[in-house]
């Protein structure tokens, strides 16, 4: 994802072989944003980095060999540099659950306070690094990745410009939709960003609770399941992130990777109770002997 910015000859190269979107050619041509080797990136692959960026430091453990650390912190400054190329949204959704976790006892976030501390110090060093290296070339990207940060009224104002308020558009069957779904230029087509307008676009408000419900039901099961607190918290995270997500872009039946997350997450926590459980049978039937 970085060298394609870097170095055009190489992103010529790259995506002669490999097929990406259009608009990633022109974000890149741009210099604001890149997709690497995914087919699209934006906001959803922005959310996916920072996911793993978060799972990488929930997984680290002060036992772990001086190796696997090193690799542990060089993936999360990488990931993390990945996430400012890619989107916004997930710069501040990474931002808000770390600042949070960051006044949260260990036990209920799992990220390690040291760590936390250390790889952002590790990656401010070596963000002024690259854009004292490569200022003149990423300029635009700087700009545009910290453009909320350096004017707040822009960000108040996100969510109010029309470009955002327009996409709060509605079918004429609000109970059940219009049966259309998607984003496309040659056939019928939903003219908005937002997941849960998609949804409801597709198949009405009835299908809206219907996915909800769906959440719903995954988040219970759980939490009722006998599995590790950490698998549980990842996969807290990761619906949270997709809930958040379909209020900026349509993150259901997607693969740039989120909802492969958030499904592999719960198979995690439900395997996860499956041992647990088969533990607890095998010690208890040793104990009848």
């Amino acid at each position: 994802m970085i060298v394609t910015l870097l170095m055009p000859s190489f992103s010529d190269a790259l995506y002669f072989i490999v097929d990406t979107d259009p608009k990633n050619l022109v974000h890149i041509e741009s210099g604001r944003r890149s997709s690497g080797l995914f087919y699209f990136g934006g906001s959803i692959l922005s959310i996916f980095n920072s996911l793993l960026v978060i799972i990488l430091m929930m997984m680290y453990r002060e036992g772990d060999s001086n190796i696997r650390k090193i690799l542990n912190l060089s993936a999360i400054g990488i990931l993390a540099l990945c996430i400012f190329i890619s989107g916004r949204l997930g710069v501040f959704f990474m931002l808000s659950v770390l600042m949070i976790s960051l006044f949260l006892p260990y036990k209920f976030s799992y990220i390690n306070k040291k760590l936390l501390i250390l790889s952002s110090a590790l990656f401010l060093l070596f963000l002024i690094v690259v854009i004292s290296t490569y200022g003149d070339n990423i300029s635009v990207l700087i700009n545009w990745a910290f453009e909320f940060f350096q004017d707040t009224d822009k960000l108040i104002n996100f969510f109010s410009d029309s470009n955002y308020s327009r996409m709060f558009i509605f079918p004429k069957d609000i109970l059940f939709g219009d049966g259309v779904y998607g984003r496309h230029s040659n056939i019928a087509s939903v003219d908005s960003d937002l997941g849960f307008i998609q949804i409801i676009y597709y198949s009405g408000l009835s299908g809206l609770i219907l996915f909800f419900l769906a959440l719903v039901l995954l988040y219970l099961s759980v939490v009722m399941s006998g599995s590790k607190r950490i698998y549980k918290f990842m996969f807290y995270i990761c619906l949270l992130a997709f809930i958040i997500g379909n209020l900026k872009d349509i993150y259901l039946f997607t693969s740039q990777g989120v909802t492969q997350l958030l499904m592999l997450l719960y198979c995690v926590a439900i395997k996860s109770d499956h041992k647990l459980m088969v533990n607890y049978e095998k010690n208890r039937d040793q104990c009848k002997f």
